[in-house]
């Protein structure tokens, strides 16, 4: 049997009666959360970062940080970002505020005096509305982690076939020369072309690092498209070997390819070239 974990509250309130309320509605409905209770904004965003709640209720009157000032500041954190805070007040509770509280960052906005049976059903939602975001991203995670390795090997085994193609190529060049030994070279050559497979790379390899080649070619105006595609190899992970094969340059042609595209970003001798695409 599943077990539902627990879910974690931090209330912040400096209004004792309104935390003795939320814990009576909590009670009283059957929810049954682990509580945490801050009595300013100051506070509040350190048991946040401390504690990491699963949904915060914040109040927006608050002594030494107001409860907005504290919604900002955990929004900017990006630890504390994707938590779901739901603002409370009496006070300011006209529209333009609503909109504030929205533009801030919080996801709902309860106001006082606070009705039981809506503060439950608001809390229930935000906490469901958050999980339901967290299997998205983790779906979508696993989904790119999926693509990168699939695009990895597609381009491994695309350098290993034309690796096995070139070694027959130079194989057969050495047979006396006929019609037979013609027409199996320029098979043979044809099946090297890469221009086809480049697309379909540019293609799935734009899903996993969307805006790699125009950061590229807005930062480096010189960048040929056949350094844009050495580039694309190296964040790929690809040995140099590999890359070699998928350019159509010799082993030796990729000291020199290297040199000129290290030059073209910018690189000192001491920078590594693979960390800096890696990373950029």
């Amino acid at each position: 049997m599943e077990t539902i974990q627990r879910k974690t509250l931090l209330v912040a309130d400096d209004d004792n009666n309104s935390l003795r309320l939320m814990l009576q509605a909590f009670k009283e409905a059957g929810a049954k959360y682990d509580i945490l209770h801050a009595p300013n904004g100051k506070v509040a965003c350190e048991l946040a970062y401390q504690n990491m709640p699963d949904l915060i209720l914040m109040d927006w009157n608050m002594p030494v940080m107001t409860g907005l000032e504290a919604v900002k500041r955990l929004k900017a954190e990006p630890k504390t970002s994707e938590i779901p805070i739901i603002i409370v007040t009496g006070v300011m509770i006209d529209d333009l505020n609503l909109d504030e509280a929205f533009q801030t960052g919080a996801v709902d906005y309860l106001r006082k005096p606070i009705n039981a049976i809506e503060l439950v059903a608001r809390v229930r939602n935000a906490l469901s509305l958050a999980d339901a975001n967290q299997r998205l991203k983790q779906i979508y995670k696993n989904d790119l982690e999926h693509k990168k390795r699939e695009l990895a090997t597609n381009s491994i085994q695309i350098a290993q076939k034309t690796e096995v193609l070139n070694e027959l190529k130079e194989l057969i060049d050495t047979l006396p020369a006929s019609s037979i030994k013609q027409e199996a070279i320029r098979v043979i050559e044809r099946n090297i072309q890469l221009d086809g497979y480049w697309d379909r790379f540019k293609m799935h390899f734009d899903e996993v690092h969307p805006d790699f080649f125009s950061r590229l070619q807005t930062s480096f105006p010189d960048i040929s498209q056949n350094e844009l595609k050495h580039c694309a190899y190296i964040k790929m992970r690809l040995a140099s070997k590999e890359i070699a094969q998928l350019t159509n340059i010799s082993v030796k042609g990729m000291e020199t390819a290297r040199y000129r595209l290290k030059k073209k970003l910018n690189l000192s001798a001491e920078q590594d070239m693979n960390d800096f695409i890696q990373n950029f």
